[in-house]
Protein backbone atom coordinates (compact mmCIF):
# COMPACT_ATOMS: atom_id res chain seq x y z
CA UNK A 1 0.00 0.00 0.00
CA UNK A 2 1.29 3.37 -1.14
CA UNK A 3 2.18 5.50 1.98
CA UNK A 4 0.61 8.95 1.85
CA UNK A 5 4.16 10.85 0.64
CA UNK A 6 4.39 8.19 -2.18
CA UNK A 7 0.80 9.27 -2.83
CA UNK A 8 1.56 12.70 -3.15
CA UNK A 9 4.43 12.55 -4.97
CA UNK A 10 3.06 11.02 -7.74
CA UNK A 11 0.07 13.35 -7.52
CA UNK A 12 2.60 16.09 -8.11
CA UNK A 13 4.61 13.92 -10.22
CA UNK A 14 2.85 10.85 -12.24
CA UNK A 15 5.49 7.72 -12.07
CA UNK A 16 6.46 6.62 -15.53
CA UNK A 17 4.76 3.06 -16.54
CA UNK A 18 7.85 0.93 -16.26
CA UNK A 19 8.29 2.52 -12.95
CA UNK A 20 5.03 1.44 -11.41
CA UNK A 21 5.39 -1.92 -13.09
CA UNK A 22 8.69 -2.03 -10.98
CA UNK A 23 7.01 -0.90 -7.83
CA UNK A 24 4.36 -4.12 -8.35
CA UNK A 25 7.03 -6.77 -8.29
CA UNK A 26 6.75 -9.36 -5.81
CA UNK A 27 9.28 -12.29 -4.64
CA UNK A 28 7.15 -15.04 -6.23
CA UNK A 29 7.21 -12.66 -9.73
CA UNK A 30 10.70 -12.22 -9.79
CA UNK A 31 11.52 -15.82 -8.80
CA UNK A 32 9.30 -16.71 -12.27
CA UNK A 33 11.38 -14.13 -14.70
CA UNK A 34 14.55 -16.29 -13.95
CA UNK A 35 14.41 -18.35 -17.05
CA UNK A 36 18.12 -19.33 -18.13
CA UNK A 37 19.06 -20.05 -21.21
CA UNK A 38 21.39 -19.86 -24.04
CA UNK A 39 21.51 -17.27 -27.47
CA UNK A 40 24.37 -16.97 -29.72
CA UNK A 41 26.64 -19.00 -27.44
CA UNK A 42 26.20 -16.43 -24.31
CA UNK A 43 23.99 -17.28 -21.24
CA UNK A 44 21.18 -15.52 -20.52
CA UNK A 45 19.08 -15.00 -17.42
CA UNK A 46 15.97 -14.00 -18.34
CA UNK A 47 13.40 -12.40 -21.44
CA UNK A 48 13.38 -9.09 -22.52
CA UNK A 49 10.10 -9.88 -24.26
CA UNK A 50 8.64 -9.94 -20.76
CA UNK A 51 7.09 -6.43 -20.10
CA UNK A 52 8.46 -6.92 -16.61
CA UNK A 53 12.19 -7.62 -17.15
CA UNK A 54 12.12 -4.78 -20.09
CA UNK A 55 10.85 -2.36 -17.16
CA UNK A 56 13.87 -3.27 -14.81
CA UNK A 57 15.96 -3.08 -17.40
CA UNK A 58 15.06 0.40 -18.91
CA UNK A 59 14.43 1.79 -15.32
CA UNK A 60 17.70 0.53 -13.86
CA UNK A 61 19.37 1.81 -17.38
CA UNK A 62 17.93 5.17 -18.24
CA UNK A 63 16.51 6.27 -14.48
CA UNK A 64 18.97 4.75 -12.18
CA UNK A 65 15.84 3.44 -10.23
CA UNK A 66 17.34 1.77 -6.81
CA UNK A 67 14.14 -0.83 -6.85
CA UNK A 68 14.43 -2.04 -10.53
CA UNK A 69 18.76 -2.13 -9.57
CA UNK A 70 17.66 -4.27 -6.55
CA UNK A 71 15.64 -6.60 -8.13
CA UNK A 72 17.96 -7.38 -10.95
CA UNK A 73 21.03 -7.55 -8.46
CA UNK A 74 18.97 -10.64 -6.96
CA UNK A 75 17.79 -12.13 -10.23
CA UNK A 76 21.24 -12.13 -11.24
CA UNK A 77 22.30 -13.47 -7.33
CA UNK A 78 20.08 -16.75 -8.32
CA UNK A 79 22.72 -17.14 -11.44
CA UNK A 80 25.59 -16.56 -9.79
CA UNK A 81 25.83 -18.57 -7.01
CA UNK A 82 25.69 -21.60 -9.13
CA UNK A 83 29.26 -20.83 -10.37
CA UNK A 84 32.12 -20.93 -8.09
CA UNK A 85 35.42 -18.93 -8.04
CA UNK A 86 33.71 -16.54 -10.79
CA UNK A 87 34.86 -13.29 -10.94
CA UNK A 88 32.51 -10.46 -12.80
CA UNK A 89 33.36 -8.06 -15.51
CA UNK A 90 31.10 -5.66 -16.33
CA UNK A 91 30.70 -4.66 -20.27
CA UNK A 92 32.62 -1.23 -20.04
CA UNK A 93 31.01 1.77 -21.08
CA UNK A 94 33.24 4.59 -22.84
CA UNK A 95 34.20 7.26 -19.94
CA UNK A 96 32.74 10.00 -21.82
CA UNK A 97 29.30 7.60 -21.84
CA UNK A 98 29.32 6.95 -18.28
CA UNK A 99 29.88 10.52 -17.31
CA UNK A 100 27.03 11.65 -19.45
CA UNK A 101 24.75 9.20 -17.76
CA UNK A 102 26.51 8.95 -14.17
CA UNK A 103 27.09 5.72 -13.90
CA UNK A 104 27.47 2.27 -15.83
CA UNK A 105 24.20 0.40 -15.34
CA UNK A 106 25.78 -3.18 -15.11
CA UNK A 107 28.43 -2.44 -12.39
CA UNK A 108 25.54 -0.94 -10.17
CA UNK A 109 23.52 -4.16 -10.72
CA UNK A 110 26.80 -6.36 -9.55
CA UNK A 111 27.44 -3.93 -7.27
CA UNK A 112 24.27 -4.98 -5.39
CA UNK A 113 24.48 -8.66 -6.03
CA UNK A 114 26.91 -9.75 -3.83
CA UNK A 115 29.12 -11.21 -6.64
CA UNK A 116 32.78 -10.65 -6.50
CA UNK A 117 33.83 -7.95 -9.38
CA UNK A 118 36.46 -7.68 -11.17
CA UNK A 119 37.61 -3.90 -11.82
CA UNK A 120 39.19 -2.26 -14.74
CA UNK A 121 40.31 -5.11 -16.18
CA UNK A 122 38.72 -3.88 -19.64
CA UNK A 123 37.63 -0.60 -20.89
CA UNK A 124 36.21 0.43 -23.44
CA UNK A 125 38.64 2.61 -25.49
CA UNK A 126 36.59 4.58 -28.30
CA UNK A 127 33.85 6.30 -28.37
CA UNK A 128 31.25 4.67 -30.57
CA UNK A 129 27.58 5.51 -30.81
CA UNK A 130 24.75 4.03 -29.15
CA UNK A 131 24.22 0.38 -30.59
CA UNK A 132 20.55 0.39 -29.67
CA UNK A 133 19.21 1.64 -32.91
CA UNK A 134 22.22 -0.49 -35.53
CA UNK A 135 21.32 -3.24 -37.56
CA UNK A 136 23.86 -6.20 -37.05
CA UNK A 137 26.37 -5.48 -39.83
CA UNK A 138 26.15 -1.81 -38.55
CA UNK A 139 26.72 -2.78 -34.55
CA UNK A 140 30.08 -5.54 -35.45
CA UNK A 141 31.64 -2.60 -37.54
CA UNK A 142 30.45 0.29 -34.72
CA UNK A 143 31.98 -1.78 -31.88
CA UNK A 144 35.36 -3.04 -33.55
CA UNK A 145 38.43 -2.43 -31.55
CA UNK A 146 36.51 -0.68 -29.31
CA UNK A 147 37.85 -2.61 -26.37
CA UNK A 148 41.56 -2.79 -24.37
CA UNK A 149 42.47 -4.85 -22.19
CA UNK A 150 44.28 -4.54 -18.47
CA UNK A 151 46.92 -7.24 -19.55
CA UNK A 152 49.04 -6.44 -15.79
CA UNK A 153 45.45 -6.93 -13.94
CA UNK A 154 44.52 -9.79 -15.62
CA UNK A 155 47.52 -11.82 -14.63
CA UNK A 156 46.60 -11.36 -10.96
CA UNK A 157 43.97 -13.91 -11.86
CA UNK A 158 44.58 -17.38 -11.54
CA UNK A 159 42.20 -20.72 -11.63
CA UNK A 160 39.45 -18.10 -12.17
CA UNK A 161 36.18 -18.60 -14.20
CA UNK A 162 35.46 -14.94 -15.61
CA UNK A 163 31.72 -14.20 -16.20
CA UNK A 164 31.48 -11.22 -19.11
CA UNK A 165 28.42 -9.25 -17.75
CA UNK A 166 25.91 -7.24 -19.85
CA UNK A 167 22.39 -6.61 -19.47
CA UNK A 168 20.59 -7.10 -22.82
CA UNK A 169 22.13 -9.16 -25.83
CA UNK A 170 20.61 -8.52 -29.37
CA UNK A 171 22.97 -9.49 -32.19
CA UNK A 172 25.76 -10.29 -29.39
CA UNK A 173 28.43 -7.83 -31.40
CA UNK A 174 28.98 -6.32 -28.29
CA UNK A 175 29.72 -9.25 -26.01
CA UNK A 176 31.23 -10.83 -28.86
CA UNK A 177 34.16 -8.33 -29.34
CA UNK A 178 34.70 -7.80 -25.48
CA UNK A 179 35.09 -11.47 -25.02
CA UNK A 180 37.51 -12.26 -28.26
CA UNK A 181 39.77 -9.01 -26.36
CA UNK A 182 39.76 -10.82 -22.89
CA UNK A 183 40.13 -14.24 -23.93
CA UNK A 184 43.18 -13.11 -26.11
CA UNK A 185 44.71 -12.73 -23.08
CA UNK A 186 43.79 -15.10 -20.26
CA UNK A 187 45.72 -17.35 -18.24
CA UNK A 188 45.25 -21.29 -19.27
CA UNK A 189 43.94 -21.43 -15.84
CA UNK A 190 41.11 -18.90 -16.23
CA UNK A 191 37.81 -19.61 -17.86
CA UNK A 192 35.38 -17.14 -19.52
CA UNK A 193 31.62 -17.11 -19.83
CA UNK A 194 29.35 -14.11 -21.25
CA UNK A 195 25.94 -13.34 -19.40
CA UNK A 196 23.23 -11.29 -20.42
CA UNK A 197 20.55 -9.68 -17.90
CA UNK A 198 17.89 -10.57 -20.71
CA UNK A 199 17.98 -11.40 -24.34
Amino acid sequence: MLNIFTFLLDVLFPPRDGELLVRRITDVTLASLYIPSRHLNIEYISHFQSPTIRALITENKYYANMRATTLLAALLAMHIKRKERSVCIAIPLHPKRERERGYNQVTVVLERSGCVIGRNLITRSTFASSQTKLQKRERLENIKGAFTVNETRLREYKNTHFILVDDVVTTGATMTAARAALAAHLDHTCTLTCLALAH
